[in-house]
């Protein structure tokens, strides 16, 4: 490795070695980085989060700047709240409004009430 000997403003010499092979490994080396980051970003995007399910019927409504929709993952618009569930299949969860409708769909299914009802009587349509 050939190194040269420089001076810097001040005088003071400096040893400083600017061949090809030191060159040619930063650049290899930040090959690798970018390649590294690449792999990590398609691995996170790879993933989704699985659809949440919710367990309890009951949430509380709660107002908190800056939290995301677990569901879409955007923010609420200014001064909306989020419905806050403590139990779900991936654990607590906050749900904005325009997300709730399909979660709940999802979770528990609206069900006819006639799906299940007996027949009989002289109304009844069974």
């Amino acid at each position: 490795m050939a190194k040269k000997k420089d001076s810097d403003a001040r005088g003071i010499e400096v040893w400083s070695s600017n061949s090809r092979k030191v060159q040619e490994q930063k650049q290899k080396q930040e090959r690798k980085r970018k390649q590294d980051l690449r792999q990590l970003a398609e691995r996170v995007v790879e993933k989704p989060m699985p659809a949440i399910v919710l367990v309890s019927k009951r949430g509380i409504r709660k107002l908190i700047p800056k939290k995301r929709c677990d569901e879409c993952r955007k923010l609420p618009p200014e001064g909306k709240s989020l419905m806050h569930y403590s139990k779900s299949n991936v654990g607590p969860v906050a749900i904005c409004d325009l997300c709730l409708g399909k979660v709940q769909d999802r979770s528990w299914r609206p069900l006819d009430t006639l799906d299940y009802s007996w027949g009989g009587g002289s109304f009844s349509p069974k």
